[in-house]
């Protein structure tokens, strides 16, 4: 990697704490960054070059900036945008900007991301803005979900109650049948499980991108490894976030939204190993669960179930999977596990039946380990 452009940057920084490559921005937004940078009580830098995957920098914003400070020295803020106009900002010697970071994230653009950073930044008030975006995200899904809630019409509160009727009675009589099993269905009107589903993919999404956001701030935060096993793991980590950031990014729905949290559990795995010791290093990478990756870390293999004869046995394929450890119990005791459905054509289909890849074909990388490859090739 050439530390002589970087050099050339802080050169400049030196002479004037915004360094915005010619043609990049705006000029009127290049004046904005300056005068907000210069009223600052923080020291800011800002940096905003054009980057790509294949540049000496590996596209990657955040190792820039790590060598710009490296020849400047000076504490501060520095902030800049990679290819993929991603803000990206590191903190020397000065409090942290989560808050203002994750607000400005949320802009469209790299000037509009930089500019609205440096603001927050400049006036104090990230953190206060970020909580209040936070509660205003809160209480729109909350009220979302009420009102869903709310539209049961008094026929349908009236058909809850009697089918609440109906599973206590038949409750007392399996209780006075003894072994004798009575069978009762239960449903629940389509509008208020899509209230549920909704609620419970904005959670999914919202993990999902504090877990990328904290990643980046840690890749950000280490010192690059010098050489060997751990720079390959950081590269890995690099590669995982990478992977990460574009599945969230061009997410066409809940299957692509778990898939970028499992991406970025994968760049903190791969990180841990970076930064910790080479007894870290040599135990295996976790597994996510087959059954539904939303579960964690694999604990066990069991054997894949396989279809269930006519006498209602289920053989097993022989074929083992990775298994958190609630999954491998339910699994052994023959019953079905926790399964992670995503919709399809309006059905509920396990996800490894759905077609949408790589996820279905890699079980979110518990079946090929090839799965940060695969979403960077675009496969």
């Amino acid at each position: 990697m050439s530390t002589d452009r970087a050099a050339t940057i802080a050169d400049e920084l030196a002479e004037s704490p915004v360094h915005v490559e010619p043609g990049a921005l705006p000029e009127e937004r290049v004046e904005t960054l300056t005068e907000l940078v210069d009223g600052s009580p923080v020291p800011i830098y800002v940096v905003y070059v054009s980057m790509d995957y294949e540049d000496e920098f590996g596209g990657d914003a955040g190792q820039l900036l790590a060598l710009v400070h490296e020849k400047l020295g000076e504490p501060g803020v520095y902030a800049s945008v990679d290819w993929n106009d991603y803000l990206t900002v590191r903190e020397y010697d000065v409090a942290s900007q989560s808050g203002a970071r994750s607000v400005a994230q949320e802009e469209s653009g790299a000037g509009a991301k930089l500019e609205r950073f440096v603001e927050l930044v400049a006036t104090g008030t990230g953190d206060e803005v970020h909580q209040e975006m936070r509660e205003e995200r809160t209480e729109t899904e909350s009220s979302s979900d009420t009102e869903a809630l709310l539209g049961l019409s008094v026929a349908t509160v009236g058909f809850i109650l009697v089918a609440a009727a109906i599973l206590a009675l038949a409750h007392r009589a399996r209780i006075r049948r003894g072994s004798q099993r009575v069978a009762t269905a239960f449903s629940v009107p389509a509008h208020v499980r899509e209230a549920v589903r909704g609620a419970r993919m904005d959670a999914v999404d919202e993990q999902a991108r504090t877990a990328i956001l904290e990643l980046g701030q840690r890749l950000d935060s280490v010192d690059v490894p010098a050489s060997g096993r751990p720079l390959a793991e950081y590269r890995s980590a690099l590669d995982a976030y990478d992977a990460a950031r574009r599945t969230q990014e061009g997410s066409a729905g809940f299957a692509d939204t778990v898939g970028a949290l499992v991406l970025a559990e994968m760049g903190e795995a791969h990180l841990r190993r970076a930064v910790g010791n080479e007894s870290l290093r040599r135990q295996p990478l976790p597994t996510p669960c087959f059954f539904n990756p939303l579960h964690g870390a694999a604990a066990k293999n069991v054997a894949l179930p396989g279809e269930r004869s006519g006498s209602g046995d289920v053989a097993s394929t022989g074929t083992l999977v990775a298994a958190c450890t609630i999954c491998a119990e339910q699994v052994g005791d023959g019953v079905e596990p926790d399964i992670l459905q995503v919709a399809v054509d309006g059905q509920d289909v396990p996800y490894y039946e759905s077609g949408f890849e790589p996820w279905a074909s890699t079980g979110y990388g518990a079946l090929r380990s090839n799965l940060v490859e695969r979403v960077l090739a675009g496969m």
